[in-house]
């Protein structure tokens, strides 16, 4: 297993009680097993922080990819109530209504994300670095090692 792969796992085992510490390893577990595998994972971050913004987002994500467009609906409204106005749940709602048909509704929630969504995809791959490195910098040095 790579060390991108533990780092996650490093960081459930360090944190469990840690939502950014689950989600991440949803993540992770979504690209390496599958979808469905990863709903666990988002739905025990969002156990203990029901508003985890970041948890919300990648499991309406994961939830609308599997087809369950109405449990995505729900929490992606929930995103909302966390971060009122958040373009990652405008975005993803827009998704659900062009998957619906809705591309006059899917054109009017993109145009409300503006330029916030760019910007949003910066801050998220910022995020998962500075966890990574955080998990990193907790590792256990080898002897002699400075």
């Amino acid at each position: 297993m790579s060390a991108m792969h533990r780092s996650p796992q490093r960081a459930v085992a360090l944190a469990p009680r840690e939502p950014s510490a689950l989600t991440l390893q949803g993540e992770v577990i979504r690209d390496r097993y599958g979808l469905v595998a990863a709903l666990p994972w988002f739905e025990a971050a969002l156990k203990r922080d029901a508003y985890y913004h970041p948890a919300l987002i990648e499991y309406a994500a994961t939830l609308g990819d599997v087809g369950r467009n109405a449990d995505m609906l729900v929490a992606t409204r929930r995103a909302l109530q966390a971060r009122p106005g958040s373009p990652q749940a405008l975005y993803l709602q827009a998704v659900l209504a062009a998957r619906a048909g809705r591309i006059d509704l899917a054109r009017a929630l993109l145009r409300r994300t503006g330029e916030r969504l760019v910007a949003c995809r910066a801050r998220c791959c910022f995020r998962r670095t500075s966890i990574m490195r955080r998990v990193s910098s907790n590792r256990p040095r080898p002897p002699g090692a400075s």
